[in-house]
Parts: C-alpha cells; structure tokens; sequence
C-alpha cells in the first residue's frame, strides 16, 4: 500500500522529530541508568501489538503455545476488520503481564520488538520503514547515543527489517480487504479471513531457529490467500 503509516512503540501521541533513520544511525536512546520506572510498560492498553516472531519468541520463551497465553500475557483486539494480538495489561495494575516487581522485564530476551523499539517508532511506505524519535520518549535525561540496530538487539537485522515490512504491508493489505468486504456486506468473509490469518500466523509451528522462522513465515506469505491480493469478482464479491 502507498502512503506513509507512521507506527509508535507505545500509547503516546504528540509531535516528534521530523527526521527519519535506518538502523545504522545513531539515536539518544540509550538509558545505562535505567532505574526500571516501568513508564514504557504501564497504561497501554492494546498498542503494544504483536507480530508472529514476537509470539513466537513468546511461546518458546514461556514454554507455552499461543492458546495457553491468551488472557494471561497476550490478549485480543479487534483491529480495522481484523483480530490481532497484544501484549495485556494486568487489570489491577495496568502494567506488562511480564513487568517484574522490580520494574523490569520478566521476560526481556524474548521482549516484543515493539518493546526493543522504544522510545522510536516506525513510519512505513510499503514494505519500506524509517524510525523516528517522539518527543514523548522516556523520560530519563541521562540518554546516550547508540546504534538503532545493536538497541533492538536482534541478530540478521536486515532479514528482521524486510520481515517486520512484509508483515505490516500484509496486515494493511488484509484490512483494506476486510473494510470492502463488510462495506459491501460481506461481514461473515471477513470473519473467516481475520481468523484465518490468526491461525496461520500465530499457531504455525514456526520451529525452533530464526531461520526457521523466516523460512516458515515466506512459506506462509507464499501460499494463498496471502499470496498475492485478493481480487474483487461478480461486481464486488471478495475471493475466499
């Protein structure tokens, strides 16, 4: 899809830097004092949104898969005509279900990317993205400068990138298809589809290297109805 799809880390608006960045620039990000204030894992309700590599870090992290997590850690939102998960947050607390006591992450190897992010965000154009850097970040003064892709910490960063593109360019893609489908009363197509694709990109046994991962993922993306766009036929009926 066209145009520029601006994506936060996390439940906070306002203005933010005009310039755009790769993963080989430089940002103030880093906070070596880091005190675990938890500000950047409370009060956010469902933006802390999960991609199939975050479950799948998640389930393998916690031994568990993704049926098991559901109303625990991870939960459900519905999300422009599709359900997509989230990171929940406990009800009494309203933080991470895997923020510590010490304010710190419980789980934080196998953290979101959305969490590695933070404080960016990312502004997409296609398949392509840019980081950006809110006003609205952590709070802390003390920040230093670090390389994007040694703070999101994820090895083959580049295979990362394309993948996290790919992903995004899919979800918006599904839900320009799900909006046309119940515009033209086809609410039980769109239906089957959101549940399709949550059952095959969250329940897929993605196996247990990342490079499995990706190899699965592009199996997945190569086989219909995510191959390629579904097409409108007999005047605005939508493909199953």
């Amino acid at each position: 899809m066209s145009g520029q799809t601006p994506e936060r880390p996390a439940a906070r608006t306002g203005a933010h830097s005009a310039r755009r960045m790769t993963s080989r620039e430089m940002a103030r990000i880093a906070s070596p004092g880091c005190e675990g204030c938890g500000i950047c894992c409370r009060g956010m309700g469902d933006t802390i949104r999960l991609d199939p590599m975050d479950v799948w870090r998640l389930t393998a992290a916690l031994g568990a898969p993704f049926s098991d997590l559901l109303d625990r850690v991870i939960g459900l939102h519905a999300e422009e005509g599709l359900v997509l998960p989230h990171m929940r947050m406990d009800g009494a607390t309203d933080a991470c279900a895997l923020l510590g006591a010490d304010g710190r992450c419980s789980l934080h190897a196998s953290r979101p990317g959305i969490c590695r992010l933070f404080p960016l965000g990312r502004e997409y154009e296609g398949e392509t993205f840019r980081y950006f850097f809110p006003e609205e970040g952590c709070p802390r003064q003390d920040l230093r400068k670090v390389r994007i892709c040694d703070w999101i910490g994820l090895p083959e960063i580049d295979r990362y990138e394309r993948f996290v593109g790919k992903w995004h360019a899919l979800v918006r893609r599904q839900q320009a298809l799900a909006g046309k489908a119940i515009a033209s009363g086809h609410d039980d197509w769109a239906r089957r589809r959101a549940m399709q694709l949550l059952q095959d990109f969250y329940t897929a046994d993605f196996g247990v290297t990342e490079d499995d991962f990706y190899r699965t993922f592009e199996a997945i993306c190569g086989e219909k109805p995510w191959s390629r766009p579904s097409r409108d036929r007999d005047g605005g009926q939508v493909e199953s």
